[in-house]
C-alpha cells in the first residue's frame, strides 16, 4: 500500500533507484519505450545497485540491464522486458507548451548548440528541479527535459525527441551496478558543466569547462569535438581546427567531425582539405559526404576570364 501511494496523481510511472544494502536512493521520472525498454536520467541512476520501474497501476517491474546511453543528453535506456506496460507515443511535432511531473512549462526558441544539435531553454515552475520527459497537451512524448548549472543557478534545457532518439548510443546490455562502476563521476560532473554552458550560449564558460573536461578525460573525442564548436564560436579558428582533427584522430569513424571540419576548412578557403573529408567520409556516412559535397558546389563559383580592354593611344 505504501508503494502504491509513491504513484503520482497524473499518472506518470516513476523509476524507484536502491543502493547496494537496498535501501531507496531517490525516486526519478521515466518513461516507457516500445520493445519493454524506458528511458530515465543518468543522475538518478548514481550509486545504484538495483532498480524497478512503478507504473501507473502501482505494478514494479524490475530494471534487468542498462541498453543504451546518451552523456550528452544525460538519458539512459533500460531493458525492463516484455512485461513493461505500453508507453505514450511520440509527438508528431515539438510542442511549445509542455508538461513533466504535473507541472506545466513553455519551451523557448530551439537554438543550435553545436555538435549536440538543437536544444531550447525551457521556462517553467516546478519542472526544473528533476530531469525527465515531456508532455504535450495530449499526453504525448514531446521530449525531454534536462536540468544543469550556469553560474550556479540551475536552468532547465529542453531537448526535442528527434535528438533524444538519435543521440542514444546502443551498447551491450550490462547490469546496473556495472554500469554505474563504469563511470567517472568527477568527469562526468566537468562534462555536464560544460554542456551547460554550451546550452546557455556562454562560449567563453563552454570553452573554460570543455578544455578540463579535455584534461580530465584526453581521449575522449566528443569533449575535443565540443570544445571545437566553442573554441570557433570565441573567434579561435586555428585551436578549432586543431580540436575536430584530435577528435577524428580519436575517433577516425566520427562522421560528424569529419563534416564539420570540412565546413570548416571549405569556408577557410582550404578546398582541397574539404574534398579530403568528402572522401573520409563516403565509406562512414555516405548522406553526409554528400551533403559536405553539395556544400561544396554551392560554395564554388567558376572564374570568369578577364576581358582585356584594348588602351586607345592618341597622338601627343
Amino acid at each position: 500500500m505504501a508503494v502504491v501511494c509513491l504513484v503520482p496523481l497524473f499518472a506518470e510511472p516513476l523509476l524507484l533507484v536502491h543502493d547496494g544494502a537496498g535501501k531507496l536512493l531517490r525516486q526519478a521520472p521515466v518513461v516507457v519505450r516500445p520493445e519493454g525498454k524506458s528511458w530515465a536520467s543518468r543522475e538518478a541512476l548514481y550509486g545504484a545497485a538495483s532498480a524497478v520501474l512503478l507504473d501507473d497501476q502501482g505494478v514494479m517491474h524490475p530494471v534487468l540491464s542498462v541498453t543504451a546511453d546518451d552523456r550528452d543528453s544525460g538519458v539512459v535506456e533500460l531493458f525492463i522486458g516484455r512485461q513493461a506496460p505500453v508507453g505514450p507515443s511520440n509527438a508528431s511535432q515539438p510542442a511549445t507548451g509542455v508538461t513533466s511531473g504535473g507541472h506545466s512549462a513553455a519551451v523557448g526558441e530551439y537554438r543550435d548548440s553545436g555538435g549536440f544539435g538543437m536544444v531550447a531553454r525551457l521556462s517553467c515552475s516546478g519542472v526544473g528541479e528533476v530531469s525527465g520527459p515531456l508532455y504535450n497537451e495530449h499526453g504525448f512524448l514531446a521530449g525531454w527535459h534536462s536540468v544543469r548549472s550556469v553560474n550556479g543557478q540551475p536552468i532547465t534545457f529542453a531537448i526535442p525527441l528527434e535528438r533524444l532518439s538519435a543521440g542514444l548510443t546502443p551498447t551491450p546490455p550490462v547490469p546496473l551496478a556495472a554500469w554505474d562502476q563504469s563511470r567517472k563521476p568527477a568527469a562526468d560532473e566537468i562534462y555536464s558543466k560544460a554542456l551547460a554552458y554550451m546550452w546557455a550560449a556562454d562560449y567563453e564558460g563552454a570553452a573554460f569547462y570543455w578544455r578540463k573536461a579535455r584534461e580530465a578525460e584526453p581521449a575522449n573525442a566528443r569533449s575535443w569535438y565540443h570544445l571545437a564548436f566553442a573554441e570557433g564560436k570565441t573567434g579561435h579558428s586555428r585551436e578549432k581546427t586543431r580540436c575536430f582533427r584530435k577528435a577524428i584522430e580519436l575517433h577516425p569513424g566520427f562522421a560528424a567531425a569529419h563534416y564539420d571540419l570540412g565546413i570548416g576548412l571549405a569556408l577557410s578557403g582550404d578546398r582541397e582539405g574539404a574534398m579530403n573529408e568528402v572522401k573520409a567520409l563516403k565509406p562512414i556516412d555516405e548522406g553526409l559526404s554528400r551533403r559536405l559535397e553539395g556544400f561544396l558546389g554551392v560554395m564554388h563559383t567558376d572564374e570568369l576570364p578577364v576581358k582585356k580592354v584594348p588602351v586607345r593611344r592618341t597622338a601627343v
